[in-house]
């Protein structure tokens, strides 16, 4: 089993743009604080989406 941001992750990915536009301002919060929760830090948070 993979962590609450890769099932997110797959989850999404699976998502046609109707589906993705309509629920992702629902979806995002939760995945913006999964992904700072598996980052460790706020820099290390900041890093990654600068990188993205």
């Amino acid at each position: 089993p993979g962590t609450d941001s890769e099932l997110l992750l797959r989850e999404l990915g699976g998502w046609d743009w109707e589906l993705c536009r309509r629920e992702l301002p629902a979806v995002l919060p939760r995945l913006l604080i999964s992904f700072l929760r598996a980052c460790g830090s706020w820099s290390t948070f900041s890093n990654c989406l600068c990188s993205l």
